[in-house]
C-alpha cells in the first residue's frame, strides 16, 4: 500500500482547508503571520514548492532542533520546510507544524493556532496527532472534557497499532467502574491516573500558557491547571495547597467539575486542612455536591441519592477489563514503557500472569524510565531486602510514592528484621541524592525522641561512622 493510500485510509473526517486555517492564523497572530510570510518567501526563492512533502520533511528534520529549541535560525528554516509540506495536506508535516508552534520552535508560540494544526493533522491521519488530540479531549484541554470523542480517537489510533494510544485506552478500560463512560469521576480522582495515561509531557510554552490562562479564567482555566497539577503532569510534586486553591476558586465560580473535585478532596485525605472533624468531612463535600446537583450535574445527583445511575454489570465490567488488558498487552508487546508498566501492574490481578510475571514486566518498565514502577515492585515484594531496595531505587529517582513510603512508612521499617541494614541502605542513598524530605526523614527517624525505627544510639552512630567512612 502506498503512503498516499494509507493516509487516505487513516483520514477520519473532513477538516477545514489549509487556506482557511492560514487566513485565521494571520488574522489572530501578526507575529505568526510574519513567520508564515517569511516561510513562503524562502520557499519561493529556493524552489521548495516543487519538492514533494516527504522531501520537504526530510530536509526540515535536518535543521529541526539542530541548535536547540526556540527561535534559532535552524528552527526557522525547519519550520519553513514543514510549513511548505503541510500545504500539501501531509499529516506528518501538519503535526510538525503543530509541534513547532506549540513549543515556540522557529515560530511564535500560539496555543489556539497550534490546536488547529493538531486537529488538522489528527483528522488527516497522523497517529501521533490523533493520540495527543484525544488526550486533550479527555483532560479538557480543549474546553469541556469530551470522553466520547477522546475514546473514539484513541480506539482509532490503537487499532492502527499506536503503542501510546493502546496504553491510554487500556488504562481507561481497566480502571473503569463507570457507567458507559458517561461518568468521569471514578477516573478523574485517581491521583496516578494522569501520569499512567499520558506519556507525552506538555511543553514549557504550553505550561506557561495554562498558568496565564488560569489567572485570566479562574473558572475553567484554573480548574484545568489544578487538575493537571493533581495528576502530576506538570511536576512530580503534589502541592495540595496550590491544587486546592485553584480548584476551590473554580468551584466557587460554579465549575461543576471543580465542585466535584473539591468535594472529593475534602472527603478524602487530599485536603490541606488535616484537622477537619468527621462531621465536617461529611458536610463540606455534601455542600459542594449539592451545588453541582443544582447546576444539573448527574454525577452529583448520584452521590446525593437524588438520581441513581445504572450500574455496570459484572459481565460488562469483565468485558471492560478484558478489552483493557488486550490493549495494554499490545502496548507492552510494542515495548512502550508505560504499556509495560500498566500491563505489569494489572496482569496478575486480571489473570494474565503470576506475581513473578508481573514483577518481570514491571522491572523492564522501571529500567526504561517509568519511575513509579519501583513502588509497584516494592508493593509486590515479599522479601524485606528487595522491598527496601526497590523503594530506594524509586526515591533516588525522585519518585513521590517511594519517597513518601520511606518518609512516612515508619511502621514497617520498625518491624524490619534487620533495621541496621535498612538504616544503612537509606542513609547511604540519602548522602548521594538531593532530596530534602528524604534527608529530613533520616534526621527525624533515628535521633532523640523522634527515633521512629527503634535503633539505639550506639547502633545509629556505628552505622553513621561506617557510611561516612566509606
Amino acid at each position: 500500500m502506498s503512503d498516499q493510500e494509507e493516509n487516505t485510509e487513516r483520514r477520519i473526517v473532513e477538516v477545514p482547508s489549509s487556506a482557511l486555517l492560514i487566513r485565521e492564523e494571520r488574522e489572530k497572530s501578526p507575529i505568526l503571520s510574519e513567520m508564515v510570510s517569511a516561510a513562503l518567501v524562502v520557499a519561493a526563492e529556493t524552489g521548495l514548492a516543487n519538492l514533494s512533502a516527504e522531501e520537504l520533511i526530510r530536509i526540515g528534520k535536518t535543521f529541526y532542533l539542530k541548535d536547540g529549541p526556540g527561535a534559532t535560525d535552524a528552527n526557522i528554516k525547519a519550520f519553513s520546510f514543514f510549513y511548505q509540506a503541510a500545504q500539501q495536506e501531509h499529516p506528518e508535516a501538519e503535526y510538525l507544524v503543530y509541534s513547532c508552534i506549540s513549543n515556540g520552535d522557529g515560530v511564535s508560540f500560539d496555543y489556539p493556532i497550534s490546536i488547529q494544526w493538531l486537529r488538522k493533522a489528527a483528522y488527516n491521519g497522523s497517529l501521533e496527532a490523533v493520540y495527543k488530540y484525544a488526550i486533550y479531549h479527555i483532560l479538557g484541554g480543549l474546553g469541556v472534557p469530551n470522553w466520547k470523542e477522546g475514546i473514539s480517537l484513541l480506539e482509532f489510533a490503537a487499532n492502527h497499532n499506536h503503542p501510546p494510544s493502546q496504553n491510554a485506552l487500556g488504562v481507561i478500560y481497566v480502571s473503569t467502574n463507570i457507567r458507559g463512560f458517561e461518568s468521569e469521576i471514578r477516573l478523574t480522582f485517581k491521583r496516578d491516573y494522569g501520569r499512567n495515561l499520558v506519556d507525552v509531557p506538555y511543553s514549557k510554552s504550553e505550561i506557561d500558557y495554562f498558568i496565564q490562562n488560569a489567572k485570566s479564567d479562574p473558572k475553567d482555566g484554573g480548574w484545568f491547571l489544578g487538575k493537571l497539577y493533581y495528576f502530576g503532569l506538570l511536576d512530580n510534586e503534589n502541592n495540595y495547597a496550590r491544587i486546592q486553591q485553584l480548584i476551590e476558586a473554580a468551584a466557587k465560580l460554579d465549575n461543576t467539575y471543580a465542585l466535584l473535585t473539591i468535594a472529593y478532596m475534602y472527603a478524602g485525605q487530599d485536603c490541606i486542612d488535616k484537622h477537619l472533624s468527621r462531621e465536617e468531612r461529611i458536610n463540606l463535600p455534601r455542600k459542594w455536591r449539592e451545588r453541582a446537583a443544582t447546576l444539573g450535574n448527574i454525577e452529583a445527583k448520584h452521590f446525593l441519592g437524588i438520581e441513581k445511575l445504572p450500574e455496570v454489570s459484572t459481565e460488562q465490567r469483565k468485558e471492560f477489563n478484558d478489552r483493557g488488558m488486550f490493549y495494554l498487552k499490545k502496548s507492552a508487546d510494542n515495548h512502550n514503557p508505560f504499556g509495560l508498566y500498566n500491563f505489569g501492574r494489572f496482569c496478575c490481578k486480571h489473570g494474565f500472569g503470576t506475581i513473578e510475571d508481573s514483577n518481570g514486566i514491571l522491572l523492564k518498565a522501571a529500567n526504561q524510565g517509568v519511575d513509579q514502577a519501583w513502588f509497584c515492585l516494592a508493593k509486590n515484594s515479599e522479601s524485606e531486602i528487595d522491598k527496601i531496595n526497590y523503594l530506594i531505587q524509586g526515591a533516588t529517582r525522585d519518585d513521590v510514592a517511594c519517597i513518601n513510603e520511606l518518609c512516612a512508612g515508619y511502621a514497617w521499617i520498625k518491624e524490619y528484621s534487620n533495621k541496621i541494614s535498612a538504616f544503612e541502605s537509606i542513609l547511604t542513598h540519602s548522602l548521594t541524592c538531593d532530596l530534602p524530605r528524604f534527608k529530613n526523614f533520616i534526621s527525624r527517624a533515628v535521633t532523640g525522641k523522634y527515633n521512629l525505627i527503634g535503633l539505639d544510639e550506639n547502633s545509629v552512630n556505628d552505622v553513621k561512622n561506617r557510611v561516612l567512612k566509606n
